[in-house]
Formats: structure tokens, sequence, C-alpha cells
């Protein structure tokens, strides 16, 4: 909620993905470097809340399932598989909760 400003339920982890960074350090780097690790979550979206970006979030993007992938950066199997998942999950979500 804090990173994107949206109120969420159904929250559920898709998996996560070790990354190396390569370079030097950034100047006041506040993540764990130069090994860190990137979750993928799922959820529901049950609000927008205000949101004017952070250190950590310059904006917020809405963007449909078929746009999706050229927004992306560094698209990968890995991104494939989670994504895919995703939309099989969302899918079953929509048809329980009748949405």
């Amino acid at each position: 909620m804090k990173q994107i400003g949206v109120s969420l339920s159904h929250v559920k982890m898709l998996g996560s993905i070790r990354i190396e960074h390569t370079g030097a350090e950034p100047p006041n780097c506040p993540y764990p470097f130069p090994v860190g690790y990137g979750v993928q979550f799922i959820g529901i979206v049950d609000e927008l809340l205000p949101f004017s970006g952070s250190d950590e979030s310059l904006g917020r993007s809405l963007i449909s399932f078929e746009g999706f992938k050229e927004h992306y950066h560094d698209w990968n199997e890995f991104n494939e598989a989670i994504f895919n998942y995703a939309c099989d999950l969302y899918k079953k979500w929509r048809k329980k909760l009748k949405m």
C-alpha cells in the first residue's frame, strides 16, 4: 500500500527472484547490495488511495493484462511464468468473487 497507494484484499505472494546488481553501489543505497530479492504479489484492488510518489515509487500506472509485458523492464521466462500464474489466479478469483 505504501509504495503504490492502493488498498488491497486477497493478497498472495507469487514468487521471488534473487537479483545480483552489477557495478558500483549507488550513493545512499537503502537496499541490500549487491544481492537483493524481488518479490511478486497479486491482489484485488479495493480502492485507489491518494498517491504523490516517493523515493521508492515515482508514479503508478493502471495497465491492462494485454499491455503489461511492454511496460515491464527486462521481461524474461521467470516473469512470463509469474504473469501466466497471476492471470490464471485472477480469473479464478473473478469467478469465485463474481466480479
